[in-house]
């Protein structure tokens, strides 16, 4: 049986179809919301209207960080936040490394994404206006945080510790970089199972 889950994902439900793997689809019953706010306070709320209490919800990258500020005010059940910034907005280095297999073919996954980065620059303004160390402290639900230990974007050292999550668990793929589940599917879902197992 799923669980139902919500996934916070600007880039659209076409990339997400293509970018999760099929295993944790058996896992997660994954509903993508594409938000249009740009205020933090505006992107909780629109989310509030998504997620059911019993509901998990799923980040990637900016959205991870999102997914967690969602989880301060509006309960889940946990949230699974993957290569996610503690806070936004972020320096992003133009040569961040994005993969870790450098040959890696995207143009399918690269010609599936909505590019939006109006959207993001809006909610980059915005974010320095959130208090982020607040949020983190008032997640009341588990997390599962997922790094990929070559991530040129969100490195792993962005989480020295828990970084005030009550209930963290941090895992480091070390085959991957800014997404692991793309990069690892199989050890992706194997945390991912082993974080759900400890619910039953």
């Amino acid at each position: 049986m799923t669980s139902s889950c919500v996934a916070i994902a600007p880039v659209g439900k076409a990339w997400m179809d293509a970018a999760v793997p099929a295993a944790l689809r058996r896992l997660l019953d994954i509903d993508v919301v594409v938000p249009s706010a740009t205020t933090i306070d505006g992107i909780i709320d629109e989310l509030r209207a998504a997620i059911r209490p019993d509901a998990f919800v799923f980040g990637h990258s900016m959205n991870g960080a999102l997914a967690l500020a969602v989880a301060s005010r509006v309960p889940v059940r946990g949230v699974l936040a993957v290569a996610a910034p503690p806070v936004l907005p972020i320096a992003v280095p133009p040569d961040g490394r994005r993969w870790f297999d450098d040959e890696r073919d995207t143009t399918t996954l690269d010609a599936l994404m909505e590019t939006r980065f109006e959207w993001v620059m809006d909610v980059f303004a915005n974010a320095g206006a959130f208090d982020w160390e607040a949020a983190r402290a008032a997640v009341d639900a588990p997390v599962l945080l997922v790094l990929g230990g070559h991530d040129g974007v969100v490195p792993p050292t962005m989480w020295p510790d828990a970084r005030g999550v009550r209930d963290l668990t941090k895992v480091t793929l070390d085959r991957s970089a800014h997404t692991p589940f793309v990069e690892e599917p199989a050890e992706f879902v194997d945390a991912v199972s082993a974080w759900l197992a400890s619910y039953d």
